[in-house]
Formats: structure tokens, C-alpha cells, sequence
């Protein structure tokens, strides 16, 4: 083979294994990276079972995430499996198309004392480094999103209040931020018969909706501490059952029906 033709070979070969390589050892300096620094990052305890980044294809995975609360060994956040696949040469037309997502196995512990909230920190951390930007331009599009066998688990410390979300379900076949077109349903248990699910959908640029909303045998004891504070009730007992359909234009009065 002539020289001219090895010379482009040999630079197209040594870029493909730079590109390789790249992408092999993204996700474990990423890895590394985030648990070296997470305290200087989000002032929290973080560890990543797994990471796995595909620059090629825009798919990353990540397994047994834990974020800790601020004493570094109370999980606050954690999840066993979350799975994103995006579209990464959209990124150059100001806009992010994600193709499906997928998170399951999220624990959430979130506890209250009057206005203090243990993710106040987080909170006060990422506002303080935020700058006004717009963000008008830049078009999001999310497709496929699904969150699986998740809890949620509320504690009042103030009023000594608790609550278990469970087997959280939240479906988003297609979430258009650029045109404010949605379809969102969301389902979880409050215990073993007590079932919450919700049907959101906009449409026409937000100017027309469809909500659906179904409480089946929610315990009104939960709310009992809340309505203490005002009220003297000394005994609160009973079921909600209620299904609730609206739709029509938002930009006249509700059209809803309750069954």
C-alpha cells in the first residue's frame, strides 16, 4: 500500500481509539470523579454502585445510587436502577430530546419541622449558584418516562405525623416543553387498599385540558393532625372514594364532573 494511503489510515485508526478509549473510560473517571467530590458538589455523602455511559449512543445507566442526609449514613435518596437514552446531536439545534427513561427502585425519606425540610440544603446550595438565563429558546421533548416500584416515606416532626407512599407509578409516553403538550399519569398506594391515580393531558399550545383524578378508600385519619391545628376535632374516621373528570379550554371555568 502507498504511503499516502497508510499515513490517513493510520490517523483515522489512532482517532478510533481515542474515541474507544474515550468512551470505556468515561463512565469510571466519571464515577470516580462525583464520590471524590460529591461534598464540594451537592454538600452531601453520594455513592454509585455502577456507571455506564455510551458517548455514541447517549445511553447511560446507573445502579444502587444512594445520596445521604447531612450526617453522611441516613440514606435520603436512593434508587437501584436508572436507564436514560438521548439524542445527543440535538444538542447542537438548542434543544434535548430524551427517548426514554427509566427509574425504579427510588426511596425518597423527606421529614419536616414546621418551615425546615431536610432537603432545605439542597435547596439553598444550587439556588445560590443560579443565574438568570433564558431558557426560552431551548426546546426539551421527553418521551417514555417511567418510574417504577418506588416509595416515598413523609414524617411531620412537629405534629408527629407519618406516611408511606408506595409502589409510586409515574407514566409519561410524551412531554413536549416547546409546544406545552403533555400526557402524565401517576398512581401510588397508601396502603394495602388505598389507591391515589391521576390523568394529566394538555394540549393546543396548554389551551386545552383533561384531568382525571381517582382517590379509592384514602383513610382520612392522615389529615387529622393538619385540621387539628384549626379546628378542634377530637375523632376523624371514614374513607374518600372520589372520581374526578375536567376538561375543556384553560382559559375558561372548570367543566368537571365527580362521580
Amino acid at each position: 500500500m502507498k504511503k499516502a494511503f497508510k499515513i490517513p489510515l493510520i490517523i483515522l485508526g489512532v482517532v478510533i481509539i481515542l474515541l474507544l478509549a474515550t468512551n470505556f473510560l468515561a463512565a469510571p473517571i466519571t464515577k470516580k470523579y462525583l464520590e471524590k467530590h460529591d461534598k464540594e458538589i451537592i454538600g452531601r455523602e453520594l455513592n454509585i454502585g455502577d456507571l455506564d455511559v455510551n458517548l455514541f449512543t447517549g445511553d447511560l445507566k446507573i445502579k444502587d445510587l444512594t445520596l445521604f442526609e447531612e450526617n453522611d449514613t441516613t440514606p435520603f435518596v436512593s434508587f437501584e436502577r436508572f436507564e436514560t437514552k438521548i439524542r445527543l446531536r440535538d444538542l447542537f439545534s438548542r434543544r434535548l430530546q430524551i427517548k426514554q427513561a427509566t427509574l425504579s427502585g427510588l426511596n425518597v425519606n423527606v421529614e419536616q419541622d414546621h418551615d425546615w425540610f431536610n432537603f432545605n440544603s439542597l435547596m439553598e446550595r444550587f439556588a445560590s449558584g443560579s443565574t438568570k438565563s433564558d431558557y426560552s429558546s431551548f426546546g426539551l421533548i421527553l418521551n417514555n418516562i417511567l418510574l417504577d416500584k418506588s416509595d416515598i416515606h413523609y414524617t411531620d416532626l412537629a405534629l408527629g405525623n407519618e406516611f408511606l407512599l408506595r409502589d409510586i407509578s409515574l407514566r409519561i409516553p410524551s412531554l413536549d416543553f416547546s409546544d406545552v403538550k403533555t400526557d402524565v399519569g401517576l398512581d401510588f398506594s397508601l396502603s394495602e387498599n388505598a389507591t391515589l391515580h391521576t390523568d394529566i393531558r394538555l394540549s393546543d399550545n396548554a389551551k386545552k385540558y383533561f384531568i382525571n383524578l381517582k382517590l379509592n378508600n384514602i383513610d382520612v385519619e392522615i389529615i387529622e393532625p393538619y385540621l387539628q391545628q384549626y379546628y378542634p376535632v377530637d375523632l376523624l374516621e371514614g374513607l374518600v372514594n372520589l372520581d374526578l373528570e375536567a376538561e375543556g379550554a384553560t382559559d375558561h371555568i372548570l367543566d368537571f364532573d365527580i362521580r
